[in-house]
């Protein structure tokens, strides 16, 4: 079985709002993936250059984040750091009260000769499948309860896209483009409906159609309604990449008492929420 890495999508989210973040995270990712025990010696400015394939600046500042963020924990005296637990270590209970930790985690597959830009292309695809991943998982069947939850339009604009991974308009519609060529997502094509301001039955009939309200904008006597793309999963390994981790599952076993409570349909406690 491939080994992989439990990525907090709360840790995940809370460095994707930079480019300089998300490498600080990828630079975490690449030394947790080395030790089993998350430990490494001191690296100099030119073991990082080799082993990651950057420049000098990008090395210079990947080697001051060791002191800096506070995903690091550095031990002078020995000339050591550790990487901090990915883990949400929050406790939490069952309805009959017993504790356990959990977190919804994203996997990436461990390999220790990753490249910085790989880790990035990566942390930036699996930002952009956050939202889609989310939907689908909340238009799930809920059969333990036995109906069904509320499900959420799976039209997404590329500006929320945006907000989600951090980047600009150029950046995302690329990320969008390696994912459809790799198969892991489906789009279909953002549509313009049209129809006179005046028209009473044809608004109603478009409004009705496509489950909208109220029309986009207007324009002198014309109103357009603007439908987004919408998105589906193609990859079955990708889509359950993302989890519910319940870390303590075979010390308390508490699984069978949470079977009955997806936590995926609580909109509150999903972060894949745009």
């Amino acid at each position: 079985m491939e080994e992989v890495l439990n990525l907090n999508i709360d840790i995940l989210r809370k460095y994707s709002h930079s480019k300089n973040a998300k490498e600080t995270l990828c630079f975490a990712i690449w030394c947790k993936m080395q030790h089993s025990n998350s430990v490494m010696y001191e690296m100099s400015i030119k073991e990082i250059k080799e082993h990651l394939k950057v420049g000098y600046g990008k090395a210079k500042k990947l080697a001051d984040s060791i002191d800096e963020c506070e995903l690091f924990i550095h031990d002078k005296e020995n000339k050591k750091f550790r990487i901090v637990s990915f883990r949400d270590k929050t406790a939490k209970k069952t309805n009959k009260g017993k504790k356990y930790s959990s977190a919804f985690v994203c996997k990436i597959p461990i390999k220790k000769d990753y490249t910085l830009k790989e880790l990035y292309n990566i942390l930036n695809e699996k930002l952009f499948l956050l939202p889609i991943v989310g939907q689908e998982k909340n238009c799930l069947k809920n059969a333990e309860r036995k109906s069904s939850t509320r499900c959420l339009p799976n039209f997404i604009t590329l500006k929320e896209f945006e907000k989600v991974v951090g980047m600009g308009h150029g950046s995302v519609s690329k990320i969008k483009k390696t994912l459809i060529e790799k198969g892991v997502i489906t789009s279909t094509l953002a549509e313009q409906h049209c129809t006179d301001i005046r028209n009473d039955g044809m608004k109603k009939d478009i409004l009705q159609r496509y489950g909208r309200k109220a029309f986009t904008f207007v324009v002198g006597t014309l109103c357009y309604l603007i439908i987004p793309c919408s998105y589906s999963m193609e990859s079955r390994s990708e889509y359950n990449s993302f989890q519910h981790k319940i870390y303590n599952y075979h010390k308390n076993h508490t699984w069978h008492s949470l079977r009955a409570r997806d936590a995926w349909a609580l909109e509150e406690e999903n972060p894949l929420y745009l």
